[in-house]
């Protein structure tokens, strides 16, 4: 991708990088899966890396994806039944990210709502995003500040 990161600041003079292109994941999570659970979830850590995100908070997330994987397994049903605690991550992200002395970046927030959007489409959205979290947290743990 010609245009993989976005840039910000540009009226200022400042060239910094900003997060990796969220247009990505409108394809959702079955597109092009070599390059979204290896290069892109690498990008995202490092760059969640750089933004201060640390272990603990990531994880925090991981778990809950986990614990809604388990509840749902591979029944369309309990897909259904449990697509508001897939779409509640929105939630929980935004308050991540607003609490006064959280080190939580913005970006991770618009991350999970990208996500969240495609993985409450069906049961295969949410598993591919499922192993898309899981590669991004594998990436971002070695690279990751202390907690």
């Amino acid at each position: 991708m010609s245009n993989y990161y976005n840039r910000q600041g540009a009226s200022q003079g400042q060239q910094s990088a900003s997060h990796p292109d969220l247009k990505f994941l409108e394809k959702g999570f079955l597109a092009n899966q070599e390059y979204l659970l290896d290069s892109y979830a690498q990008k995202w850590a490092e760059f969640l890396a750089k933004a201060r995100l640390n272990k603990a908070q990531i994880r925090r997330f991981y778990q809950d994806i986990k614990a809604i994987e388990s509840r749902i397994g591979d029944d369309g049903e309990s897909f259904q039944r449990n697509k508001a605690s897939i779409v509640m991550l929105k939630a929980k992200a935004a308050y991540a990210t607003a609490k006064s002395d959280s080190s939580v970046p913005k970006e991770f927030k618009k991350l999970i709502e990208a996500s969240v959007n495609q993985a409450k489409q069906d049961l295969e959205q949410f598993k591919g995003f499922v192993q898309f979290f899981e590669a991004l947290v594998a990436y971002h743990y070695p690279l990751a500040p202390k907690n």
